[in-house]
This record gives C-alpha cells, structure tokens and sequence, in this order.
C-alpha cells in the first residue's frame, strides 16, 4: 500500500470523480412547486425537417397560445372536417372551425401542445397526417386534461393546410 502525498493525491482523484456525478444529481433542479411535467418525454418534434412538420408545428403553437387563437390561418379555405368530442361535421369553414377549438379549450389555463409526430400518406403525396398532444389545467382547479388532436394536412400551392381536426381524449 502507497503512503504519503502521491496516494492520497490519487484517493482524491478518484473520490471527486465519483463524488461530482452525485452532487450534479442532487443539485440538478426538480420540479418545483405549481411546475408542470412535460406532456411526452422526448419522442416529440421540436424542430421541423419539412414543410408538413412546419405546418403542424404552427398548429402545436397556434393551439397552445391564447386559446387556440392563432389557428385560422392554417385551415384549409374550402372547409374541413371537424370532430371535438361529438359528432363529426364536414365543410366547417375556417373561421367557424377556429371558434368552436377556442371555445373547446376556453375553460382551459397553463394549455400545452407538442408535435407527437407526422406522416405524409403513401401513394399521395399532396396528404399527411400528424399527431398533436395536448394538455391544459381545467380553469380553477388543479385537474388538468389530456387530448390528441389528429389532423388531416392537405398541401396546394399556398402550403400545407389542416382539412381534418379530430380531438380524442388520452
């Protein structure tokens, strides 16, 4: 057995390489109270590699800003199919989709959407679909809500438009 300065030299060495992990661990930020959890770990889409993940990474967005408010504009014009819950309605135009998903997620605070994933359809190269999760805390409660919005994209020259919103609950 070693003595003197070189063996305690490499008994520090040795203790701080196997004491820093502990202490980052332990002093890396939990949740905090009032904090949300993400909706998905990891798995997600936060960055888009395409047109039809830009479109639906502004849906996510427009969804989990001021109530859904900012998602007209990615509606298809000619109307879309449109089921929040009850019975499915066809050739709801976009400023009557817009205000039947605000007024869905109106009772709603601390909303958030993430981009589960998309998938552009085999054989038609013009229609994708994507997945978004969304989660909000019932207004003066502590409950929160989970749902999955399925969107059907259609793309003309304008870009990539939802022409299919479904909302099933998580």
């Amino acid at each position: 057995m070693e003595c003197g300065w070189p063996a305690f030299a490499g008994w520090c060495a040795r203790a701080v390489s196997l004491a820093v992990p502990c202490v980052v661990l332990l002093a890396a930020p939990g949740p905090v109270q009032g904090s949300r959890v993400p909706l998905v770990r990891g798995d997600t889409i936060d960055i888009a590699r395409n047109e039809l993940e830009e479109a639906s990474l502004g849906f996510a967005s427009a969804l989990s800003s001021d109530a859904g408010g900012d998602v007209e504009w990615l509606l298809a014009p000619a109307g879309i199919r449109l089921q929040l819950g009850g019975p499915a309605r066809s050739g709801v135009s976009p400023r009557q989709a817009a205000a039947s998903l605000r007024g869905f997620i109106r009772g709603f605070d601390d909303e958030q959407a993430v981009l589960r994933r998309t998938s552009p359809v085999d054989g038609s190269p013009d229609r994708g679909y994507a997945e978004v999760l969304w989660s909000g805390r019932a207004s003066g409660t502590s409950d929160e809500v989970h749902r999955t919005f399925f969107l059907g994209l259609s793309r003309s020259a304008g870009g990539w438009q939802v022409d299919e919103l479904r909302v099933l609950p998580r």
